[in-house]
């Protein structure tokens, strides 16, 4: 069975993890180009639809602390993707991103409850609600701190248009039985019933 104390077995794990999450950090960001390229481009560029969001969410129940990696993967592309915008701007745009981190300390919260993600359809939504406003609320405060003003309607626009996609996406992944599951636990386990 994987045991964490065995180098051979963490190695294996830990190899395993960098795949999925090269995976999940490839469709993230894919989404943030294609976003890009074929999204709504007329409104200061900031109604992006993308598929980041419920991945970065996602990776977090995965792998944990892990899945900080593709937080950054992320910042780093919308860094380069946007490089004409104001230096505040770009500020704006990384710090929000960072404001999932709050699903990731519900889901600490979560676990010293041991409390599942999976335990039912409302603490998977629950969790990917708070992780949303997470990002909406240091989106604001970013934006009030570097001084960046949006328009309303393509402010509301972008959010509700990717909420709604990453709602959908976080509903299919919570349909799939091993999806939004702590890997580790689950490969620990998973080898178990393989031994017996």
């Amino acid at each position: 069975m994987f045991d964490y104390t065995s180098e051979d077995d963490q190695m294996s794990i830990n190899k395993f993890m960098a795949i999925d999450l090269i995976i999940l950090a490839s469709i993230a960001v894919f989404s943030e180009i294609a976003g890009e390229i074929f999204g709504f481009m007329g409104m200061n560029r900031t109604i992006l639809i993308t598929l980041s969001y419920p991945m970065i969410l996602a990776a977090y129940v995965r792998w944990g602390k892990q899945g900080l990696w593709l937080n950054l993967a992320i910042i780093v592309t919308d860094l380069i993707m946007f490089t004409s915008m104001s230096t505040s701007l770009m500020m704006v745009r990384a710090l929000s991103n960072l404001g999932l981190v709050v699903g990731f300390i519900y889901l600490n919260y979560l676990s010293k409850r041991s409390i599942d993600i999976k335990t039912d359809i409302y603490t998977s939504l629950l969790y990917y609600i708070i992780g949303y406003l997470g990002l909406i609320s240091l989106q604001g405060l970013s934006q009030v701190m570097f001084q960046v003003q949006f328009s309303i309607v393509a402010l509301l626009l972008y959010h509700l248009a990717n909420f709604i996609l990453g709602l959908i996406v976080i509903i299919v992944m919570r349909i799939q039985p091993n999806f939004l599951v702590d890997m580790r636990k689950y490969l620990n386990n998973f080898h178990k019933k393989d031994v017996e």
